[in-house]
């Protein structure tokens, strides 16, 4: 009888304590921070535009015998090339979390048009030289990881909500009868929502630091807004400033009818278009648990 009344003394101040240890979390929640580079190639690109008023090839060749249109495109996105990320986040355990990247592009891919016309007194040739602006794509994430260790996998799942950035569309253009000329035509975008996702490995150095490298991608097109020249130089001399509004402003509208292009004070209204912005890419960078 002593003896048992021992043991259930000895079980009762012990609860207090095993039950305290049952109740600390596995893993605390953290604040994280992630930063890298990486280099993206397009992917389900398209190979048309609208350029001014008219379906543009983005990439490859073009040529007009004074009859007949022959093509050779290539697919483009305007979201290939260089860039950087900066992303902060928040994970609620060692296995669910979540992110907010900002995806800065530095040097995106330029792409080029050669057109080539023969047309019998009057031959010609113009390049077009496409691409992207400084885009800027925010990215909210939910994140997976395989657990807090040394080595492990994670990915993500999220959108890709391009916040800034333009599409640039240079010209340079020469025949026989009007010399030379160059233009720049800048196009606006509206808000647009598409997909984003990667997978990956991360090092953790220490408590602290550690190295992840991954494969992500994005599905998103871009809907423009407003195009304009900004630019217009004809043999040495600028005349942007001498054209009609609505020969050098543009609005892509889903609704509008030709009639209503009626003024040469106005901006010309035509059919809107999506601009494609997918991409495929490897990155690498640092991480840090704060």
């Amino acid at each position: 009888m002593r003896k048992l009344l021992i043991l259930i003394v000895a079980a009762v101040t012990a609860l207090p304590a095993y039950a305290k240890k049952k109740k600390e979390p596995l893993f605390d929640p953290s604040f994280t921070l992630r930063a890298g580079f990486g280099y993206a190639l397009p992917i389900a690109g398209g190979e048309s535009m609208v350029y001014d008023t008219y379906l543009q090839p983005i990439s490859g060749k073009r040529t007009y015998d004074g009859t007949y249109d022959s093509y050779d495109l290539k697919k483009a996105s305007f979201a290939a090339g260089f860039g950087t990320v900066i992303a902060p986040g928040l994970m609620f355990n060692e296995h669910f979390g979540v992110e907010v990247a900002a995806m800065f592009g530095l040097a995106m891919k330029k792409y080029t048009l050669n057109y080539t016309s023969t047309a019998p007194g009057n031959p010609a040739t113009v390049n077009f030289t496409s691409y992207a602006e400084l885009p800027v794509v925010l990215v909210p994430s939910l994140v997976v990881s395989t657990g807090n260790t040394r080595i492990s996998g994670y990915a993500r799942a999220g959108l890709a909500m391009p916040v800034s950035g333009k599409l640039i569309v240079e010209e340079q253009y020469s025949d026989q009868l009007n010399g030379t000329e160059s233009a720049t035509f800048e196009i606006k975008n509206r808000f647009s929502i598409g997909l984003a996702g990667a997978a990956g490995i991360c090092y953790k150095m220490n408590r602290v630091m550690g190295l992840w490298a991954e494969l992500n991608g994005m599905a998103l097109s871009l809907r423009p807004k407003t195009g304009q020249y900004t630019s217009i130089i004809q043999n040495g001399q600028q005349i942007a400033g001498l054209i009609n509004t609505s020969d050098t402003h543009f609005e892509y509208t889903y609704n509008y009818a030709e009639r209503d292009n009626n003024s040469s004070s106005q901006p010309t209204k035509t059919l809107a278009f999506s601009a494609p912005f997918s991409n495929i890419g490897f990155s690498v960078g640092i991480s840090m648990n704060l």
